[in-house]
């Protein structure tokens, strides 16, 4: 029984989904949760604005270009 596993060579990178942090993409689900309410019960758009902004903010410009 000698068996051989193959692991990837960086092991320490962060964990990224569609170029954001998983981190970012909970924090910016959540906001946004919290956003589309806010407009349902307040009629309040500042909130989804906040969020759209500190989305654009993470994303990495290197993905842009």
């Amino acid at each position: 029984m000698n068996e051989q596993y193959l692991y990837p060579q960086n092991l320490k990178s962060q964990a990224k989904m569609w170029l954001w942090n998983l981190r970012d993409l909970v924090i910016i689900g959540a906001a946004l949760l919290l956003s589309v309410l806010a407009i349902a019960q307040l009629k309040a758009v500042l909130p989804l604005a906040i969020t759209i902004g500190y989305a654009f903010r993470r994303k990495p410009f290197s993905s842009v270009l």
